[in-house]
């Protein structure tokens, strides 16, 4: 995964190097958005879907920090719950951070199952 401004549809949102994590599998979700005329239509659930499929693939750790930067739809706390169902989870009160780790799929050669382990 490379750091930078992703779009998909009218959603967009901005990866950047977590300060000190530089050359490390993280990277931190920012400005996330949604054109005001396309908001609650999904776009940036399946923007953020996708991210976080590519985070499992690329083994990505992802960060951010559920603040409202505009007069968007949803408050910190909202928003604090939406990135829950992504996997985020706290990981510090204040400020408010939230990390999602990635899942890997593990083959289990008794079984001849493949499972999904960490992240959520």
């Amino acid at each position: 995964m490379e750091a930078g401004l992703v779009a998909m549809g009218h959603a967009s949102l901005k990866l950047s190097p977590l300060h000190g994590m530089e050359g490390k599998n993280v990277l931190n979700v920012s400005s996330v958005k949604t054109a005001p005329e396309h908001r609650h239509t999904g776009e940036a659930t399946r923007l953020l879907n996708e991210i976080c499929r590519r985070a499992d693939m690329s083994q990505f750790l992802l960060v951010l920090t559920p603040a409202r930067f505009d007069a968007g739809p949803l408050d910190d706390k909202e928003l604090e719950r939406w990135y829950a169902k992504f996997g985020f989870e706290r990981i510090q009160d204040k400020p408010i951070l939230m990390c999602r780790e990635p899942k890997r799929k593990v083959w289990n050669i008794e079984t001849d199952e493949v499972a999904e382990v960490g992240g959520h």
